[in-house]
């Protein structure tokens, strides 16, 4: 990593995937203060338009199993007055070589002093499976939270847990880390020796952690990597248009290289993007509008004046999600109630709930999840 690569690079736009784990993170939040699970939640930064996402099934579903287990840590805890339990927090750690100054904001911390310290950390991400064993960002976190405590108060904890919870993740959802405190403030030495390295003597190494760096479309050695690729493989591209006549190996080692190829491919493409908007040329290609769709300008006035001449058409209802329904169904009984009731109403919940297959995608040998038998990628084809 070069991070003066990186500050060469414009300010990036958000990806689909990153508002949605944000959507996902502000979701834990209100859901953590007990509240209920809203339809869409705001994921604006302070003082910026509001920008609305919506909380899918799916999102509720793997954000209660992360509320889940915090909330089962604050039961356990309860009776220990000296324990501190906080969201959301910025992790600083000053004094860095370089002038670097490196931030994070650890989605939960446990402090038990003279027991132990543990990092909670929320991962929605689906398509690839965090590690907690070595996880730099966890041991980030636990240092940048036991460099802000007392001196004395540091060397009486005994031991550190870094937690992943990734619902979506497959397999052990929730993988946790035990170390020594010592193994963690050990890191502080190996942190400033990486910002050194990274700021005097970087190392341009490709691979699939590129598709989170911004300077991606710009990285000389994603490039020759990009090209090496293409003169060792893709020159009988030129002759063959169709995958499926294509050798074996070659398709293979594209496959392999797609993660890098297409970070590298996207942010050219991005590139050029923020040329056109700056009034730069860039080759054949000019801005065009993206699809736009028609909206109300005032929406009560519309609600007034339509809805009185055309009554309850100008209106829709959209029925809650399962997991909505159900957890209806469990604030209503929360101060007791009739058990049977409740039961019958989470059963007629399940009467009426599918889980449909999913549509069969390629994965490395790696993935944690079982192959589909050719059988039923035919089956879900001709469905």
């Amino acid at each position: 990593m070069s991070p003066k690569l990186i500050a060469l690079v414009p300010p990036q736009e958000n990806s689909s995937y990153a508002e949605e784990g944000t959507a996902a993170h502000t979701l834990a939040e209100i859901m953590l203060r007990g509240e209920w699970p809203p339809d869409e939640v705001n994921i604006a930064e302070e003082g910026k338009p509001p920008k609305f996402i919506e909380t899918t099934e799916e999102m509720i579903e793997a954000v209660e199993v992360y509320v889940w287990y915090v909330n089962n840590l604050r039961h356990a805890y309860s009776n220990d007055g000296n324990c501190r339990i906080a969201f959301e927090t910025r992790v600083q750690i000053p004094n860095m070589p370089q002038g670097a100054e490196l931030f994070g904001t650890a989605d939960c911390f446990i402090y038990r002093p003279y027991v132990s310290l543990e990092i909670v950390d929320y991962k929605h991400g689906k398509g690839y499976k965090v590690d907690p064993i070595g996880n730099k960002q966890l041991l980030y976190y636990a240092l940048g939270v036991l460099l802000s405590l007392h001196p004395d108060e540091r060397k009486e904890i005994p031991k550190v847990l870094m937690t992943i919870v990734q619902p979506r993740g497959g397999g052990n959802v929730i993988r946790t880390w035990e170390v020594d405190t010592e193994v963690v403030l050990a890191f502080e030495q190996d942190l400033r020796v990486a910002i050194n390295k990274a700021y005097t003597t970087p190392e341009l190494k490709p691979g699939t952690w590129c598709r989170f760096c911004p300077a991606a479309g710009s990285c000389p050695a994603l490039y020759q990597n990009a090209v090496e690729i293409a003169q060792a493989d893709f020159a009988v591209i030129e002759t063959v248009m169709t995958p499926e006549l294509l050798p074996l190996e070659t398709r293979v080692k594209i496959a392999e290289n797609y993660e890098q190829l297409k970070a590298f491919l996207d942010a050219v493409w991005e590139s050029g993007k923020k040329d056109l908007e700056q009034g730069k040329p860039f080759g054949n290609f000019k801005l065009g509008a993206s699809k736009r769709h028609r909206k109300w300008t005032d929406i009560e006035a519309v609600e007034d004046q339509l809805g009185r001449e055309l009554g309850p058409a100008v209106w829709t209802s959209k029925l809650k999600t399962p997991r909505q329904i159900e957890l209806l169904i469990e604030a209503a009984f929360r101060g007791g109630g009739d058990r049977q009731i409740k039961e019958r109403l989470l059963s007629l919940v399940n009467q009426y709930i599918e889980v449909p297959e999913g549509r069969p995608v390629m994965v490395p040998d790696s993935d944690i999840r079982e192959a589909v038998p050719p059988q039923a990628v035919t089956d879900f084809t001709i469905i």
